[in-house]
């Protein structure tokens, strides 16, 4: 957890950081607010057309379907938003994760991947994150989200740290064993899938949360 901790306090203190999460930062509204949106019209939709034969007083028939559509906003927007975000992570949030170790160690690898190598890379990470992002919306919707916390962070562990393993020459599949071995990266993933599950808190940690696993990626390699 501490990473999480130290990431967040840097992206709301440090004005060099700043700099570089504003832009991924918007972009990551816009993906927030299209995924809240679409969960919602969803759940709404379907709950009108559910109680359409039901003789119930008007307004309850208005606001129930809307109460609930919310309701289920809040359970799994916020999983659903992390693990889809979390696969583009090493596109939006690569910029922020350099000038995190520029900024904090005065120096940072950067080994060029070919291009086809970092697209199999994405491709690679895709089942797992869109994988866990509909366990989530199902959990989500009966009332179980919580569960979803930790496999949600474990993505979200693996993602967030993608662009500072990716400046170091590795992929995926060294990463994963790489990461494991990191110390405090349980506790990292726990509270990162923690943090999903709470609107809007979810949001405003997104930036910390990629510069805290870049923190750890560095102290963990050592370069």
């Amino acid at each position: 957890m501490e990473y999480l901790f130290r990431g967040v306090r840097l992206s709301l203190k440090d004005p060099e950081l700043r700099k570089y999460l504003m832009k991924p930062f918007f972009w990551s509204i816009f993906l927030y607010l299209c995924v809240s949106l679409s969960i919602t019209w969803m759940v709404s939709a379907w709950i009108t057309d559910l109680i359409a034969g039901w003789e119930l007083p008007g307004w309850l028939e208005f606001l129930g379907p809307r109460l609930l559509a919310f309701l289920a906003w809040s359970l799994v927007a916020g999983p659903v938003f992390f693990g889809l975000n979390a696969v583009l992570s090493s596109f939006l949030w690569s910029d922020l994760s350099y000038r995190t170790e520029i900024d904090q160690y005065g120096s940072a690898p950067r080994v060029k991947n070919s291009v086809g190598a970092e697209l199999g890379d994405s491709i690679a990470r895709l089942p797992r994150s869109l994988g866990v992002s509909f366990l989530s919306l199902v959990l989500g919707l009966v009332g179980l989200g919580w569960v979803s916390a930790y496999p949600v962070g474990r993505v979200c562990l693996l993602d967030f740290t993608a662009p500072a393993y990716l400046r170091r020459g590795i992929l995926f599949g060294e990463q994963k064993v790489r990461v494991s071995l990191i110390p405090r990266s349980k506790g990292f993933a726990l509270a990162c899938g923690v943090v999903s599950l709470v609107p809007l808190l979810n949001l405003l940690c997104l930036p910390g949360a990629v510069i805290g696993a870049t923190l750890m990626v560095r102290e963990s390699e050592g370069r």
